[in-house]
């Protein structure tokens, strides 16, 4: 809130915060703006992007974003980023953070902190910068798996029919010698 919270609504930085407050004289009221004449285009031009309570949390959690949209998957960094991201709106707006455990466990398998996310359905209490590495299982495609069900069907026959020939002859050998 020291940062970029609003004197005024929906913060009220100069009450300490008490987001129960309202203005309590408006120009229709008592015929003209307690603060000034020129209080609301003052006011609007000061407005916070959105108008909510803890507005600089979504602000935060947008950067955080970003910063991880521009890291590659598996990085600690990527990982950290959209922790903090989802941290910062996890009590207050978990339908928003919910967006940020879902990059989390899909853009970091290797990491520790998204399996435990993961097995959690969560954010882990704490972060964790453990690399767990996991290669995926290899699939074929099937192209490959084609060619080599054809090579297959090739080497066996004469891999059996070579063995066939082979104990004709050793029994052909043995059959002369004796």
């Amino acid at each position: 809130m020291e940062l970029i919270g609003t004197e005024l609504p929906p913060d009220w930085a100069i009450y300490r915060g008490d987001h129960q407050l309202r203005l309590s004289a408006s120009p229709e009221e008592t015929g003209a703006s307690p603060f000034g004449p020129d209080f609301d285009a003052r006011f609007a031009s000061s407005a916070a992007s959105r108008d909510e309570r803890f507005h600089y949390r979504y602000l935060a959690a947008d950067l955080m974003w970003h910063c991880a949209e521009l890291l590659p998957d598996n990085d600690v960094l990527t990982a950290h980023a959209l922790y903090l991201g989802g941290i910062y709106l996890k009590s207050r707006d978990p339908r928003e953070a919910d967006r940020f455990y879902k990059a989390l466990v899909r853009r970091n398998p290797n990491l520790l902190i998204a399996q435990r996310a993961d097995k959690l359905r969560w954010f882990p209490g704490e972060f964790t910068d453990t690399v767990v590495y996991h290669s995926p299982p290899r699939r074929l495609s099937r192209r490959q798996a084609a060619k080599n069900l054809a090579l297959a069907l090739v080497i066996v026959p004469i891999v059996v029919g070579g063995a066939w020939l082979l104990r004709r002859r050793t029994a052909n050998l043995t059959g002369l010698k004796s």
